[in-house]
């Protein structure tokens, strides 16, 4: 469900359109995703998060990416 939200965010900024000085410029974000688990400290899962958010800006920026203990997964 987190996923199909955040999705949902980067499609809506991605077919913004933002104008400056009479230019359109191009809108895009990038965002990591952890699933809570119980027990974990707030400052582990806002780690793993911002992993997956630099992992999603290093494979081209403009994705969604959840933080599992695999390889991160790419939407």
């Amino acid at each position: 469900m987190a996923i199909d939200f955040a999705e949902c965010i980067r499609k809506t900024i991605e077919n913004l359109c933002v104008q400056f000085n009479d230019q359109q410029i191009p809108t895009t974000v990038s965002i990591g995703i952890e699933k809570i688990q119980i027990g974990a400290q707030l400052s582990e899962t806002l780690r793993h998060a911002d992993i997956a958010l630099y992992q999603a800006k290093r494979d081209g920026r403009n994705n969604v990416k959840y933080y599992t203990d695999e390889p991160l997964a790419n939407f």
